[in-house]
């Protein structure tokens, strides 16, 4: 019994030792502030999106039916190796198209953050709740 009572006795000095010396920024760090953002309303809200999904769509339908021309009378291998090659080039244009986009939106959630003082930003979609949305400071940032 008196083994079990030093041993209790030298666990608690320990945590009482790691509590006085641990900093304090470990012991009580402040909660950081969560905002979200929905990120398909503020596409939704892009200036000239129409005309780059129109683009898209375009490019979507000129592939498939270059596709449609070029597999006539291929074998099944050989068509699966096209579909591949188109679809790999349908791919990078799309992120050509779409990479300047990303990008304002992408700055415009970091300044927004900012401005409202908020470390994390999480998509609307995979959130139940937060009491700070941004998203309108989003969209009028990018309509900057």
């Amino acid at each position: 019994m008196r083994k079990i009572t030093d041993t209790i006795s030298i666990m608690a000095a320990m945590f009482l030792a790691l509590g006085i010396l641990m900093p304090l920024s470990v012991r009580a760090a402040p909660a950081e502030k969560i905002a979200i953002v929905d990120i398909q309303q503020v596409t939704a809200s892009y200036p000239g999106i129409d005309a780059i999904l129109q683009k898209l769509e375009n490019m979507r339908k000129a592939a498939q039916n270059d596709y449609n021309q070029r597999s006539k009378g291929m074998a099944a291998d050989k068509r699966r190796e096209l579909s591949i090659s188109i679809g790999r080039e349908e791919s990078a244009k799309e992120d050509v198209l779409l990479k300047p986009v990303r990008e304002k939106i992408q700055k415009a959630v970091k300044a927004a953050a900012a401005d409202a003082g908020v470390a994390v930003v999480l998509e609307a979609a995979v959130t139940t709740y937060s009491s700070t949305d941004i998203t309108a400071a989003v969209i009028q940032k990018v309509k900057q």
